[in-house]
């Protein structure tokens, strides 16, 4: 009768020991996942992108405002509107490694102003809105997006600053501008070099 209790006893002990292996495999991996992929912050949104090779990458835009619009305005020229207040931004790499970026303006889809009509300065260059490249929106609620910036290098430890202006064109009229609001975000996609 004394045999029996020794076996249960190992078999309690083999199955302790399996629980055991079976949660140190498990949690290694989540830790091995978890550490190898590359950290994006935007604003107080976090994105998992990617996988790094040597270190864990984390690039982070900083603004003080949520979003860019054009509300309650009227036509200005290129004087003018480089003297309206800028949407000011910065991208911060708070890693050791140098990352790349892209820099991409949405636009969210209740926005009735044509983007042909919105001009910017940006960069030292003047364009109209239309003239960036086109790119696809990946936030729920804006249907377009053009690239403001492309495959920026960013060194480990650095921060890029920027300054957006935006206004309506000089050459819009009362029918196609006038009423019409437009709104916009920034969204940066960071990868490691």
């Amino acid at each position: 009768m004394n045999n029996n209790v020794p076996q249960s006893e190992e078999k309690k002990n083999k199955k302790l020991y399996i629980i055991l292996v079976g949660a140190f495999i498990i949690s290694f991996i989540s830790l091995s996942f978890a550490f190898f992929q590359t950290i994006y912050k935007t604003g107080d949104i976090f994105t998992l992108t990617g996988r790094a090779k040597n270190n864990k990458a984390d690039v982070e835009l900083i603004s003080q405002s949520s979003g860019i619009n054009l509300t309650n305005t009227y036509p200005l020229t290129d004087t003018e509107g480089k003297a309206t207040t800028p949407y000011t931004f910065a991208v911060k790499n708070n890693g050791t490694t140098t990352a790349k970026y892209d820099l991409i303006l949405e636009i969210k889809s209740d926005s009735t102003l044509a983007d042909s009509l919105v001009r910017t300065y940006f960069n030292n260059s003047t364009k109209t809105l239309t003239e960036y490249t086109s790119a696809t929106p990946e936030t729920d609620g804006y249907t377009n997006a053009y690239t403001l910036v492309s495959n920026k290098s960013l060194a480990g430890g650095a921060q890029d600053n920027y300054n957006l202006y935006t206004w309506i064109i000089e050459t819009a009229t009362i029918e196609n501008a006038a009423n019409k609001t437009w709104e916009s975000k920034i969204r940066m996609v960071a990868t490691t070099s």
